[in-house]
């Protein structure tokens, strides 16, 4: 069959634009506008029978797509590099590495950003790029911004300082000299998340004041303060601060008597115990355990520890007791030098006898003055045991103002109060206690605040401190350090040993003539070292026992060295 053309159509002539190579009987149109695919134009024809694509040259190139910004910190400014095509960055903060809170700020179109600091805080910093690809993040890039130290202001004892954000706790130093004072001494006490601190007054002496915030990044402190606190300081209740060692009446058997003599350490804490055998062989200077008798034969008056505090018939015992030590008295006139007598050891926690609360206890103390006065024995000043420390008893944090509160006469009825402040030498927070109600050296001034403030005036005597250096028993243990150390803390490394402690407790309660240092605590009347020779409590002893610690019976060890040398510089009442 012929072909022939379409009815009603006739089939136009091929323009001569054309592209050479074509066949002159095919036509073409343009199917659209020119459209822009990134180097050049193009347009498309389309031919009967095909798709032709011809490239015009001359078209603009188009811009890049963003990408995610690759952040670095130098200390809280954060830093990318410049993006082509970029139109703007956004910063996001966030309160965890991944998820947590997050708060967002437009940054414009820069290459570095600085956030705002947020003292003791860690935070979480990423970037975004917006642009033609759309909101590009970086990896978050964390900044643990540094607590800022306190600014202290004072008023009327107060100081006083702005709260912080993102800190946990504050921290007070209480120093008894400028920073870089060779006789500086400092101690410390766990303020809590606070903005204002009202230390002790200090009548008559200007002491030094700091603060330090606490948080992720440490502690943060601030320049002191000096507070000059008005009145006078008071004196001493019994003169200069009378030192020794507990137990020597006890290894009198060992002849440790006269080493002890011979240094001048003449004073010591002698337990008689309580019930039957109170007093038993106490005036009879016999061989059968007068351990009383047994220190004043060598110069050494003692502390009388009775323990009978929980007898139905207590008020007849220390009555009794009471006269025998009259007896000894009267033959050892070096007796009258102390005559007190230590009422129980530690019952807050039955160390040595029934766990009783405050209350009791102290019904109890006034059953046996009262008896001591009615008996003609009342020239016998009776101790009272002191405690604050949380968690021991249920009411032990009150026990202070119980014992005063049983007393038929009141406050002034507390002839001394007792104290073993065995915790840590610059804080008093301990054990999960904090404040007066831990058990560090420190507490020996935060308790006879407690005192004072409901009324009792009364000398303290501290009738058992100590470090030990090791044994069973030993929780804490130090060094025995050198006959040189300074007090904890004032001297070169390492601090924390026997012998340095030993000096820090004399210093605080006497002071020492050879430094200037001023006694920080003149109201304590006696400091008794526990113990002569180390023993199953842990190794205490200034002296070695010749089995534990390695060291030959007798050895003097350096916190006796630095006990003979303040007595030797500064004398004993």
């Amino acid at each position: 069959m012929q072909s022939h053309p379409q009815r009603g159509r006739s089939v136009p002539s091929a323009p001569s634009c054309s592209p050479s190579g074509l066949d002159a009987r095919m036509s073409f149109f343009p199917i659209r506008q020119p459209k822009r695919f990134g180097i050049a134009s193009v347009t498309i024809f389309l031919l009967l029978g095909a798709l032709v694509a011809i490239a015009l040259p001359g078209a603009a190139t188009a811009s890049a797509t963003n990408v995610s910004p690759s952040l670095s910190v130098t200390g809280g400014k954060l830093s990318w590099s410049p993006q082509s095509g970029v139109t703007d960055f956004k910063g996001a903060i966030s309160t965890a590495a991944t998820g947590g809170t997050t708060s967002y700020q437009d940054l414009g179109n820069v290459t570095s950003w600085t956030p705002v600091s947020q003292p003791g805080q860690t935070l979480y910093y990423s970037v975004a790029s917006e642009g033609t690809g759309g909101e590009r993040w970086s990896s978050r890039v964390a900044i643990t911004w540094r607590a800022t130290p306190p600014v202290l202001s004072v008023s009327s004892g107060k100081i006083s300082w702005p709260a912080q954000a993102g800190v946990s706790d504050f921290k007070g130093a209480i120093s008894t000299a400028p920073v870089g004072s060779t006789s500086r001494t400092t101690t410390y006490q766990d303020l809590g998340n606070a903005t204002t601190w009202s230390p002790t007054p200090a009548p008559g002496e200007t002491l030094y004041y700091g603060v330090a915030s606490e948080g992720t990044s440490g502690e943060q402190w601030g320049s002191e303060v000096a507070i000059t606190w008005p009145g006078t300081p008071p004196p001493s209740p019994t003169g200069k601060v009378k030192v020794g060692v507990m137990n020597i009446g006890s290894y009198a058997y060992n002849g440790v008597g006269p080493i002890f003599a011979h240094a001048g350490i003449t004073y010591t804490r002698e337990d008689v115990g309580g019930g039957a055998y109170t007093g038993v062989n106490i005036g009879t200077c016999n061989s059968n355990g007068d351990v009383v008798c047994d220190a004043l034969k060598n110069g050494i008056v003692p502390i009388v520890l009775f323990e009978g505090y929980g007898d139905s018939n207590v008020t007849t015992e220390i009555v009794n007791l009471a006269k025998r030590l009259d007896s000894l008295a009267s033959t050892y006139p070096i007796m009258n030098k102390m005559h007190v007598i230590e009422f129980g050891n530690e019952m807050w926690q039955g160390t040595s006898g029934p766990t009783e609360s405050g209350s009791t206890y102290g019904a109890q103390y006034d059953a046996a003055h009262r008896a001591l006065a009615a008996a003609g024995e009342g020239s016998w000043k009776l101790l009272a045991a002191a405690t604050a420390i949380c968690g021991d008893h249920d009411s032990s944090p009150n026990w202070i103002n119980q014992v005063i509160g049983a007393q038929s006469g009141g406050a002034s009825e507390i002839d001394g109060w007792t104290v073993h402040p065995y915790g840590p030498m610059t804080t008093d927070a301990a054990g999960g206690c904090s404040g007066p109600y831990g058990y560090g050296w420190p507490d020996v001034n935060d308790w006879h605040t407690i005192a004072a403030n409901a009324g009792s005036n009364a000398p303290w005597y501290v009738t058992e401190v100590g470090m030990c250096l090791g044994g069973s028993g030993c929780n804490d243990p130090v060094p025995e350090g050198s006959c040189s150390d300074l007090p904890e803390g004032a001297g070169s490394s390492p601090w924390y040993t026997q012998a340095a402690d030993m000096r820090q407790y004399l210093t605080d309660a006497g002071g020492d003539v050879r430094t200037g240092a001023k006694a920080k605590y003149p109201w304590i009347a006696a400091i008794i070292w526990y113990q002569t020779y180390d023993d199953s409590t842990g190794w205490f002893g200034v002296l070695g026992n010749g089995v534990d610690y390695g060291d030959p019976t007798n050895t003097q060890r350096p916190a006796f060295c630095e006990l003979q040398q303040w007595i030797a510089a500064n004398g004993e009442g």
